[in-house]
């Protein structure tokens, strides 16, 4: 026997039949969602790598096949030659050692004996091309010169007198306006030539090699003008042996 339907029991059946069942959401790949975002850094960009992927050989077997990486960015500069650094090198100090001589310092080579024994043949000096631009001739400086004597070859010799000076030279002494001249450096008794007692003019110098006896100077050609002075020697730098300093 069926229990007879209540009126409460048919009304919430009839309200079950018009009102449909809820369906419990489900999680699908499409939703969206939100989500804090991660600043990435811009100086550094990183491109994903190609994975290695699974080939099949002739007889079957499956090999592994090395993706190849994905270059990015420009491609590197080639290295500058070594050769060509070497050039410019050597050029700049071509230069640089050319502009040395004409206008700062200068080496000789000196020849003959006729500044023996502060000089002797097959030294090398260092003469300042500044010396007589930048002050007056000393006395006892060793001068490199262009010889009144109409010579092609630079003479080098010790300056004796001073412009304004009376040089004289009697009985193997120098004297300098009547007072004799201290010359440590001297070999030789010094004699007398063709300028043996002389005014020195202004813008000029009385000029003699340190070998007293070989040697042809002022004594010969007379004074020295300044203007034709090429330096003085500051160095004295080969042989090493005779290595010294202003002379």
């Amino acid at each position: 026997m069926q229990p007879e339907n209540s009126p409460l029991g048919s009304k919430l059946e009839e309200l079950a039949a018009v009102i449909p069942a809820r369906e419990t959401p489900t999680k699908s790949n499409s939703d969206s969602y939100a989500e804090s975002p991660v600043f990435a850094v811009p100086s550094t960009i990183e491109e994903e790598v190609p994975q290695a992927e699974p080939a099949e050989s002739d007889d079957g077997s499956v090999r592994t096949v090395e993706a190849a990486p994905i270059q990015t960015g420009a491609a590197p500069k080639k290295k500058r030659s070594v050769i060509w650094e070497w050039v410019e090198t050597i050029v700049i100090a071509l230069i640089l050692a050319l502009i040395l001589r004409t206008f700062v310092v200068q080496p000789y080579e000196v020849h003959l004996s006729s500044m023996v024994p502060t000089l002797t043949e097959g030294d090398f000096i260092l003469v300042s091309k500044l010396a007589y631009k930048l002050g007056a001739a000393q006395r006892g400086d060793v001068v490199v010169f262009i010889p009144p004597n109409g010579s092609d070859r630079d003479y080098v010799k010790r300056v004796i007198g001073l412009p304004g000076e009376t040089i004289d030279i009697q009985d193997g002494q120098v004297k300098i306006n009547g007072t004799p001249l201290v010359e440590p450096y001297a070999k030789g008794q010094t004699t007398g030539g063709r300028y043996n007692h002389l005014e020195i003019p202004k813008g000029m110098v009385f000029c003699m090699g340190d070998n007293r006896l070989n040697s042809s100077d002022s004594r010969n050609f007379g004074p020295v003008s300044i203007s034709a002075m090429e330096g003085k020697t500051i160095l004295l730098f080969w042989p090493f042996l005779h290595f010294k300093w202003t002379l």
